[in-house]
């Protein structure tokens, strides 16, 4: 049994295209294969059925559990920063590199720079990028969250 209540199903790939897959899966959407396949799978199935317009959007609990887990990830990195009285210093720094805080985008960018620029402990710089990567995975979720809150109440305004 896997862990969503169903006999585990077995699919066959290519090895180094699933890992290139998986790879890019989580550096680009931040999600794991299991994650896309189910998607892929409800929306096709909805397809096939010919209800393509009336698959429920994911789960808003499970959103909004994972977005309480990375604010708590995000303040435990900022107060361990600000505890070594580096979180000022890097924020300075990332915002001079042009750190976009709203979406924060270009964290990539801003990252290299950081560790290339920070005089500090390289600990402390790879703490601060991987707050920066919270910061945007936090934007990317607020973003996904008002989507599912706004079809939600059109779901239940329809009903």
């Amino acid at each position: 049994m896997s862990q969503h209540g169903g006999p585990q199903i077995n699919v066959y790939v290519d090895r180094p295209k699933w890992d290139r897959w998986t790879d890019l899966l989580k550096k680009k959407e931040r999600k794991s294969a299991s994650q896309k396949i189910r998607e892929f799978v409800e929306i096709d199935l909805a397809r096939l059925e010919g209800v393509q317009g009336e698959v429920a959007p994911p789960d808003y609990a499970s959103a909004r559990r994972e977005y309480l887990k990375i604010i708590q990830e995000r303040d435990k990195l900022r107060a361990g920063l600000k505890k070594a009285k580096a979180y000022d210093e890097l924020s300075a720094l990332a915002k001079e590199l042009g750190f976009d805080v709203q979406s924060g985008e270009n964290v990539d960018e801003v990252a290299a720079g950081v560790l290339e620029r920070w005089k500090g402990p390289a600990e402390l710089a790879h703490q601060f990028i991987i707050l920066m990567e919270k910061a945007r995975e936090q934007r990317e979720l607020e973003s996904k969250l008002r989507k599912k809150e706004n079809g939600k109440v059109a779901q239940e305004a329809a009903a």
